[in-house]
């Protein structure tokens, strides 16, 4: 009786420790089918995007149409009081101007030599079949905007401070 009970007791032991054995061959198994799911970022090319089209660039030495500008108020100005603004504007003609004579800046160089003003002109300009939003701030400085860039540009010239509120400090 002890002898069919210990035969008993290791086919017992031999059938768990070998089910246990198969249970471990059988995941490693489940991790190299194709049913197994993989978690992994999603990349551009994995979620099938069209590809980036060319960064657009603006270049203010090469003829551009200003479409559209207005008026506005920024809430981007540490300046609260608006009244400088008031009969402050500049027209199509002169921001062609504006921008033909500005140069572009680092954002070192437009925090230490401009003011930002809650006067701005806001518009829509497009070069070579690129449009891209500007606004121009009383601060003698502007920025033009496309869909993936944007640049910072100031404007330095005597000829025209006239066009703005205040002039930046020396180049």
């Amino acid at each position: 009786m002890i002898m069919k009970f210990n035969s008993a007791l290791l086919y017992i032991c031999l059938a768990v420790s070998t089910s246990c054995y198969s249970g471990k061959k059988h995941f490693s198994e489940l991790q190299k089918s194709a049913d197994t799911i993989r978690i992994q970022p999603a990349t551009r090319d994995s979620l099938n995007f069209p590809t980036a089209k060319k960064k657009a660039v603006f270049n203010n030495n090469e003829p551009f149409r200003i479409i559209h500008s207005s008026r506005g108020i920024t809430d981007q100005s540490s300046a609260k009081d608006t009244g400088d603004c008031n009969g402050w504007t500049i027209s199509n003609k002169a921001l062609a101007k504006i921008i033909k004579n500005s140069r572009s800046i680092s954002g070192t160089e437009w925090d230490l030599s401009f003011s930002v003003l809650p006067c701005i002109i806001k518009g829509q300009l497009i070069q070579n079949g690129i449009g891209f939003d500007f606004e121009v701030n009383g601060g003698s400085w502007f920025y033009l905007k496309s869909a993936d860039t944007t640049l910072i540009f100031g404007n330095f010239k005597k000829e025209d401070e006239k066009y703005f509120i205040v002039k930046p400090a020396k180049e």
